[in-house]
Formats: structure tokens, C-alpha cells, sequence
């Protein structure tokens, strides 16, 4: 179960990719690189890695200037962390007791794209009825290879991080708690949710394509590209519903991180990993520390 509900995990922030950020980023501040040094008067200075939550080798790779101002730290700050108390109450979101929501509410179309996935996928349709909507739209967010290196145990970057941190004995920081996250990526009506998770098999023959782009856009630092595919990957969403997406995934998360980061970074010497769409833009992560006195600067 353990590596089941971590892929449900890193298939929502994934989702983050898909879904967040409307408005185009080309000019927006901080939107052209991944990593970035941060710096104010009396304190040591912090770095903030824009992550994507995935195993990909290339991904997980980190740059030599990275890993210096990694070991160089004295605490890592992430999202989420998969402690044992984080994982039961992942678990207990992703589980449901109505084992027939697919027949109730979904339609023949819905069902034939789902089944046509799961086998794709090779998951039996079986396997996922104890699942919530929002958990099998998560799952079919990823690329076949990408799921099946989850599910054979391999880490994505940020939990790679966690476990070097804890290796190191560096200190570990949530910046979020695990009720707030569910709450951004579950709080939706029943049909909304239905159409998330239409929205996302329609898409399935395309997710290859679809990844490639977003991890060469990722590692060349062009976070205005990643934003414009959340913009063709939803477009055919009701505009109400992208917009509230966008505002519980990023912008409300965004400021949450940004005022739970400041006295953490008045310490010094903190790594900062967080997904990459949480850092561009006027609401980005970064402008806001920025409006708070920071200097932040990119690192080449």
C-alpha cells in the first residue's frame, strides 16, 4: 500500500503541472530558471529548487551546483513529507465504500474511456473502484513508464531529497500539512471531480508527448513553457472550475509557503524543494519572499 499511496501523492503534484497557472508567464518574474540562491541582510544565504515530482533519471539528475548548496545546508524544506501518520490519512482520502461510483456516475463513454486506460495501464479496472475519482485521475496522470517505476519502488526527486536529508542528518520541514494539500486537489464537487477525471483519460494517448515536453521546458528552466501546457491541457475544462484550480493549487499553497518560509530562511542555510510552478509569477513563491526583502537571484 505504502507505494501505492505515494504514487497517488506525486500524482497530484504532478497534476500541478496540468493543471496550474492560466495566465502567460514569457514576462513574468522568475520564470526562467529552476534554481535559485536566496539572500537578506544577517542570515547565511538559502537556495529553492523547483522540483518535478517524478523518477524520470534526468529529473532526478542534479546539477553539481545543486548538490553543493544541498550538502551545504543545514535543513530541507519540502511540501509534504511521507511520514507514517502522512500515509494513514492518504490513505484513508484515496479509499472510498462505494465500490459502484463507476456505474452511477459514469456514463458508457466515461466507463469505455477508463477501461481502455486501466488497460493501457495494464491495471484491472477491479483495482481501481476502491478508489476515489480524484485517486484514479491522479494515477493515469503519469506516463505507463513513469507509474510502473513508482510502483516498482524507485523515488521521485523530492522524496530522493527527503531521504539524503534524513541521511545527513539535516533537519526536515513540511511546509504544508497533509489535510491542507488533500483539501486543494479534493475539494470539488462530485461532477467536477467526474470531469477532472474525464478530462484526464481523454488525454492518456497524449501524456507521453505531453511529458517529454514538460521535462525539457523543466530542465532548461522555461517555466513560462510549463505554464502555457497547463493552458492547452485544460482549456476544454469550464473556465469556473479552472479558475478555482488554479487558485487552490497555486496561489492559495503559494502564500501559505511564502509566510511559512520566512522565518525558516531568517535562519540561514535552508534548501528549499517545492514543485517548479509554485516559484514563477507575480504570486509566485519567489516575487512574494521578494516583496518581503529578499533578494533572489538565479543560479547558473
Amino acid at each position: 500500500m505504502g507505494s501505492v499511496l505515494t504514487s497517488l501523492r506525486i500524482g497530484l503534484l504532478l497534476l500541478l503541472v496540468l493543471v496550474s497557472g492560466r495566465a502567460a508567464l514569457a514576462d513574468a518574474p522568475y520564470s526562467d530558471a529552476r534554481f535559485w540562491r536566496i539572500e537578506r541582510d544577517g542570515a547565511e544565504p538559502s537556495f529553492i529548487l523547483g522540483t518535478m515530482h517524478v523518477t524520470d533519471p534526468e529529473v532526478t539528475a542534479l546539477p553539481p551546483e545543486v548538490s553543493r548548496a544541498f550538502d551545504g545546508a543545514q535543513a530541507l524544506a519540502v511540501e509534504l513529507t511521507m511520514d507514517p501518520a502522512t500515509q494513514i490519512v492518504l490513505q484513508g482520502a484515496a479509499m472510498t465504500a462505494d465500490v459502484d461510483w463507476m456505474e452511477r456516475r459514469l456514463d458508457d463513454r466515461q466507463r469505455s474511456l477508463l477501461a481502455d486506460a486501466a488497460g493501457q495501464y495494464q491495471i484491472p479496472v477491479a483495482n481501481l473502484r476502491a478508489l476515489e475519482p480524484w485517486a484514479v485521475t491522479a494515477m493515469f496522470s503519469f506516463p505507463r513508464a513513469e507509474l510502473q517505476r513508482q510502483m516498482s519502488g524507485l523515488q521521485p526527486l523530492d522524496m530522493q531529497l527527503m531521504d539524503k536529508a534524513e541521511a545527513a542528518g539535516k533537519r526536515l520541514i513540511a511546509l504544508e500539512r497533509v489535510e491542507e494539500q488533500l483539501e486543494a486537489f479534493t475539494g470539488y464537487s462530485d461532477q467536477e471531480q467526474i470531469d477532472m477525471l474525464t478530462a484526464t483519460l481523454e488525454g492518456v494517448g497524449r501524456i507521453d508527448g505531453e511529458f517529454a515536453r514538460m521535462k525539457g521546458a523543466y530542465l532548461a528552466g522555461d517555466l513560462a513553457d510549463l505554464s502555457a501546457m497547463a493552458d492547452e491541457s485544460f482549456a476544454e475544462l469550464d473556465p469556473g472550475l479552472s479558475g478555482r484550480i488554479q487558485q487552490r493549487l497555486i496561489a492559495d499553497r503559494n502564500r501559505h509557503m511564502a509566510e511559512r518560509l520566512e522565518p525558516l530562511l531568517n535562519q540561514g542555510r535552508l534548501f528549499v524543494a517545492v514543485g517548479a510552478l509554485h516559484l514563477p509569477g507575480e504570486g509566485g513563491v519567489l516575487n512574494l519572499l521578494a516583496q518581503r526583502g529578499y533578494r533572489i537571484t538565479a543560479v547558473e
